[in-house]
């Protein structure tokens, strides 16, 4: 109770007491008594708190950059001079630990003397619940930005992948009439390989923003790293130098590309920010028996009996034990939080673990930090040549007669070129419906069908229903800039037969276009009983 005051009513006693706030009596500038609260909250004696300034409980500065000594004498002045004062405050425990405070002061007349009464309430639950809240809201806006990309990106991804498209056929073409050491072989395989990683780039958008799913295929790891080499330069600043140290026996790996570059650029990241005064970024790859590994690395990877491992090591400032075990949690940072989101070692980890691969991390502090990534392998297995036309056997044409419907003109004029350089003959039309009314007047003329997926009046998804109603027996082959998660298995099921996305290489297109026939001819010949 608040002694030294025995005429006090007992109820008033009482009161403060079980009051749930601390409660304070000063006066001439000491604290010369206060409730039990107090005592629980400051986690002290009565002896820690009679005959001590106001600032003996607050660290040496607040929140705002005041000193604690100066902004409690001028609360406390105007205080005594009237002005009931209300107030947030950051206050320390005897034990050093700070919490965060509401306070009111209020100048009281006691025995015909000036005392002031102060009341604090502790609100650190309050503030977490507040900065969960803001981080949950920050996370809202960064959500919200992400789905305005993926519309913006999935709005624009049909016309940029087609103008890609066309920069890519028409590059193609050209280079199956060169070859290697020829004049302009070079800039030629530059140009094709420019459109490639601008698709590629689209798709990254696309998938980071979810509107388009994930694609896995045969990775040539080496060759992502190294291609990634130029663009990590442009993120990392000149100081710190990149090391390559790549294994020649290197198999590939079934992976989403743009989500292992995903992985390269945020390791990337992490080092930059841990070298500030420069250093070394080495990206180090070996290939792995994990018979010659410990069991728990074995059993994370399944029935994988070779991989690929990644090392990704900097020479930074290295992390303390507690925040390396932390270090793949959501949200984790040790980062200021308008310095990092505390997501990008946590999608690493996501990344890998959705491939059915394991990362670990070796770091010590001021001894760099090491990531090491293990994914499963298949030694048997050999990347394509279907960027290389170097060998025109490579190519088989056909006498068919194709129909390719398509609303970009230049599209339809690169089909024709490559199809009929390979001995097919092409009609084509700019619409869904131009195609239904040329089938009408001879379908029975035509061999298969390429059909754009999003064209303007009739898109490719009713022409192809109304296709595979009116003409069972016809092919048809879909090609599309921007694929929405789950559209491709659903025209499959509609009856197409095969799903093709742009841009795409004229070796794939001219490819695919002979295992369709080729399968419709042995469908006739040996039909499924």
């Amino acid at each position: 109770m608040v002694c030294g005051y025995k005429d006090s009513r007992e109820p008033f006693r009482t009161l403060l007491d079980t009051a749930h706030d601390a409660i304070f009596l000063m006066r001439g500038g000491r604290f010369i008594d206060c409730n039990p609260r107090t005592l629980s909250m400051f986690g002290c004696g009565r002896e820690d708190i009679i005959g001590q300034p106001p600032d003996r409980f607050s660290p040496e500065l607040q929140p705002d950059g005041r000193s604690s000594e100066t902004a409690a004498a001028q609360y406390i002045q105007a205080a005594i001079g009237g002005e009931p004062m209300f107030f947030e405050w950051v206050h320390c425990r005897l034990d050093g630990h700070v919490f965060d405070a509401e306070v009111s002061l209020n100048g009281v007349q006691l025995k015909g003397e000036p005392h002031l009464l102060a009341v604090v309430r502790d609100i650190t639950g309050r503030k977490e619940a507040e900065r969960e809240r803001e981080d949950l809201a920050i996370g809202l806006r960064q959500a919200q930005r992400l789905e305005a990309l993926g519309t913006l990106a999935g709005g624009i991804a049909h016309d940029f992948n087609n103008l890609l498209q066309a920069i890519l056929g028409y590059s193609d073409l050209l280079l199956m009439d060169s070859k290697v050491g020829d004049r302009g072989h070079i800039e030629l395989s530059g140009i094709a390989k420019a459109a490639q990683m601008g698709a590629r780039l689209t798709k990254r958008l696309l998938t980071l923003s979810r509107q388009e799913r994930a694609d896995a295929e045969l990775v040539d790891f080496n060759q992502l790293i190294f291609d990634m080499g130029g663009l990590l330069q442009r993120i990392v600043p000149s100081m710190i130098e990149i090391k390559m140290e790549l294994a020649s026996d290197l198999s590939p790996i079934m992976a989403d590309r743009g989500q292992m570059e995903q992985v390269l650029m945020n390791l990337a990241i992490n080092a930059k920010d841990a070298m500030p005064e420069g250093g070394c970024l080495t990206f180090k790859t070996d290939l792995f028996e994990l018979a010659s590994c410990s069991d728990p690395l074995n059993a994370r990877l399944g029935a994988a009996e070779t991989c690929v491992r990644l090392e990704v090591s900097d020479t930074g400032v290295g992390m303390v034990p507690d925040v390396a075990e932390h270090a793949f949690e959501p949200f984790f940072s040790t980062k200021p939080r308008d310095k990092g989101s505390g997501l990008g070692l946590s999608m690493v980890y996501g990344i890998i673990k959705g491939h059915g691969g394991h990362v670990s991390i070796e770091s010590g502090e001021g001894k760099g930090t090491r990531f090491i990534i293990s994914l499963p392998c298949d030694v048997g297995v050999t990347l394509s040549q279907e960027d290389m036309f170097d060998n025109g056997a490579q190519i088989v044409g056909g006498d068919e007669t194709l129909l390719l419907v398509d609303d970009e003109e230049s599209l339809r004029e690169l089909g024709r070129q490559l199809f009929v350089r390979h001995g097919y003959r092409v009609l084509t039309v700019d619409s869904g419906e131009a195609a239904l009314d040329l089938l009408r007047a001879k379908g029975s003329h035509v061999d298969l069908i390429l059909l754009d997926q999003i064209m303007p009046g009739m898109g490719g998804r009713k022409c192809l229903a109304l296709v595979c109603q009116e003409f069972a027996d016809l092919p048809v082959l879909i090609l599309s800039g921007h694929v929405p998660a789950g559209s491709e298995a659903d025209l499959l099921s509609m009856g197409a037969k095969g799903f093709l996305r742009k841009p795409l290489n004229a070796w794939k297109l001219l490819s695919t276009v002979r295992e369709v026939l080729d399968a419709e001819k042995e469908e006739v010949l040996n039909p499924r009983r």
